[in-house]
């Protein structure tokens, strides 16, 4: 028979490995023994006399055992507890349950409605609790950004009698129970908006989180829900996922890399959702229209999400949503592969609206017209008849004369001559049809929304797969030209001095510079640019080793000329200023190279561009004279770098922009 008050009918547990004494002492000796000071449980045995220290110890080796469980899984929402506001004076919390940062689960089970009236209890709950350092305002004049979160409490009651534990003592009433809780209570966020910022508020606030991965130090028992912002005691606007995680995804960063959790992306991605709903809702509400920049409402996008179909217009595609320095192209996919580049695109890092130029320069974005795999068939068909290539297109933004996106080399490369502006062909008007048709098709099917998914700088699309192939032009009529300008300019000897001075790269970058039309469209300009890189010769000293010649023209010496000039426009103005130039420098028997010397070393090209663009026209034909000769005088006097100088900056300042 089984005795259960005998100490042999028991059974120990065997979980774990029971240590003796010598071993432990030894253990200790050797410094390999961690002691874990919360878990500690009484030793149970017949004839112990039991205390309540006891049984207390005992339920908070539970509790910690419990929460680092809990911390295991992950914290946040388990499901459940979205938050919604009714008409500006009450929150609403959904029943649901969670886990806090401490591990604690907090349990709603039922709909929990907080009156906003009645915070001066919530705030009598934040200075108990710990949360708040001094007193909060009062009620209906509390404003700002607060976070809703759920906390777990516990209190003791139900009283029940005490038996006295010594002869002398009396019989006493206490409490009988410990009853578990979670209590609302809004958390102030620190935030240095104005009051009229209602927008611009959440946008800080969510690159803050999302993008800085700011922590503002929420008590580890509490569990945050939403984000609300309160103006004298009425609620703005209510953000969930600015503070709702879900559980499950805390540790999911990508290798350890420093990447935000994927709780904290993917919460990102549906915050901004909300956000842009309500963008447009107010906008239309103002009939301000849907087509706008990002970075009027917004400081930082997710990596993948929704924008207004109205920002790409169909006359001429270019897009004014994204920063102009963003590599943006459009893009027909199946509906149903949505949710998986979405996926893929949610491992990269959002796109912070607040960067410059140069670290905006590397992001690329597509931007999706989703439409039904049913449909994908013929749309690929009536844009292949008209493109012949593959389902993308290149969206330019609206910013005329873009500098920021001109590589080095494109900007070389329109040196070699001036672009001619043909009309549209009948193919490129059906294309354009076959695209905006496509738009709009996929704008009705989402509701005037469209999807976007930035891309990798590394590309691995099957579509960039093929051969390399190498466009040549014919170089020799440019060439000709060159050297017949070169000739009149009387400026052959300098430019052989420069051949020789290059090497066959530095010299090909040369001629491909100098030969563009807008060089050699102005003779003032070429003697200009060739004083220039005169003025970048490097002189050596000859050696056995060194090569056998007294100066060197580096590559890159040429390539940062090149970058001065690379505007499509530049070069106009000089042309406006070439035949007045001419006649005067004829007439004062003196050399065009006298004139340009001073421009180059005096830096001065960019200067007298802009008095050209600005002596347009015949109503200005007497002032490019009258500049004209005082250029010639100033170049051939006594200081020619000084006067021309003075005069430079003279002109300028006197001629209306």
């Amino acid at each position: 028979m089984w005795e259960m008050t005998k100490g042999a009918a028991r059974q120990k547990l065997t979980a774990r490995a029971q240590v003796d004494h010598e071993t432990l002492e030894a253990l200790r000796a050797s410094g390999a023994l961690v002691v874990d000071e919360r878990r500690r449980r009484p030793l149970y045995f017949d004839g112990r006399f039991l205390t309540a220290r006891d049984l207390t110890r005992e339920q908070q080796y539970f509790l910690a055992r419990q929460a680092d469980l809990g911390r295991a899984g992950g914290t946040g929402v388990v499901h459940g507890l979205m938050v919604y506001s009714n008409n500006g004076t009450s929150l609403t919390i959904d029943p649901g349950h969670g886990v806090t940062i401490g591990g604690e689960t907090v349990i709603l089970p039922r709909s929990l409605t907080v009156q906003l009236s009645n915070l001066a209890e919530v705030q009598r709950l934040d200075l108990s609790f710990g949360i708040a350092r001094r007193p909060s305002p009062a009620p209906r004049s509390r404003s700002g950004l607060y976070v809703l979160a759920l906390r777990a409490v516990e209190f003791t009651a139900n009283p029940i009698a005490s038996y006295p534990t010594s002869i002398t003592d009396t019989r006493t009433v206490e409490d009988g129970e410990i009853v578990e809780a979670a209590v609302a209570t809004l958390i102030p966020y620190p935030d240095d908006g104005a009051r009229s910022e209602v927008g611009m508020r959440r946008a800080r606030a969510a690159r803050e989180i999302f993008v800085e991965g700011a922590s503002r130090g929420l008590p580890i028992d509490a569990l945050p829900l939403a984000m609300v912002l309160l103006d004298q005691g009425v609620v703005r606007w209510v953000d969930v996922f600015l503070a709702r995680r879900e559980v499950g995804s805390s540790h999911g960063d990508v290798l350890g890399l420093g990447y935000a959790p994927r709780a904290v992306r993917e919460a990102h991605l549906v915050q901004y959702d909300h956000h842009l709903a309500d963008v447009l809702r107010d906008r239309a509400q103002a009939n301000r229209g849907a087509r706008f920049a990002a970075s009027e409402h917004f400081l930082a996008l997710p990596p993948g999400g929704r924008l207004p179909a109205a920002a790409i217009n169909t006359t001429d595609f270019t897009q004014s949503f994204f920063p102009p320095e963003v590599d943006v192209d459009l893009s027909i996919i199946p509906d149903d592969e949505v949710a998986a580049l979405l996926e893929e695109s949610i491992l990269l890092p959002p796109i912070d609206l607040t960067a410059g130029g140069e670290a905006l320069e590397s992001t690329a974005v597509s931007v999706l017209l989703a439409v039904p795999r049913q449909h994908m068939r013929l749309v690929r068909n009536v844009l292949a008849r008209a493109q012949k290539q593959n389902l993308m297109r290149t969206l330019r933004s609206v910013s005329p004369g873009l500098i920021a996106q001109r590589r080095p080399a494109l900007a070389l490369e329109d040196l070699r001559g001036a672009r001619s502006i043909a009309p549209p062909s009948a193919q490129d008007n059906m294309l354009d049809a076959a695209w905006a048709e496509a738009l709009a098709s996929a704008s009705a099917l989402s509701g005037g929304l469209l999807w976007y998914a930035r891309r990798r700088n590394l590309q691995h699309r099957s579509d960039l797969v093929g051969a390399s192939l190498r466009v040549t032009a014919e170089e020799f009529p440019d060439e000709l030209r060159l050297e017949t300008r070169i000739t009149e300019g009387g400026i052959t000897a300098l430019y052989q001095r420069i051949r020789v001075a290059a090497s066959a790269a530095g010299f090909a970058e040369v001629v491909a510079f100098l030969s563009s039309r807008k060089i050699t469209g102005s003779r003032l300009l070429l003697n200009v640019v060739m004083r220039e890189l005169e003025l970048r010769l490097e002189p050596i000293v000859p050696t056995p080793a060194a090569p056998a010649r007294p100066e060197l023209l580096r590559l890159d010496a040429v390539a940062d000329l090149g970058e001065l000039y690379a505007h499509a426009s530049f070069g106009d103005g000089f042309a406006v200023l070439d035949d007045d130039v001419i006649e005067e420098v004829t007439t004062a028997a003196t050399t065009l190279d006298v004139v340009a010397t001073p421009i180059a070393r005096m830096d001065l090209s960019a200067s007298m561009e802009r008095i050209g663009d600005r002596m347009r026209g015949t109503d200005n034909a007497g002032d490019r004279q009258q500049f004209a000769s005082d250029l010639v005088n100033a170049a051939t006097g006594a200081t020619p770098d000084a006067a021309v100088r003075t005069l430079v900056e003279a002109t300028l300042q006197g001629i209306s922009p």
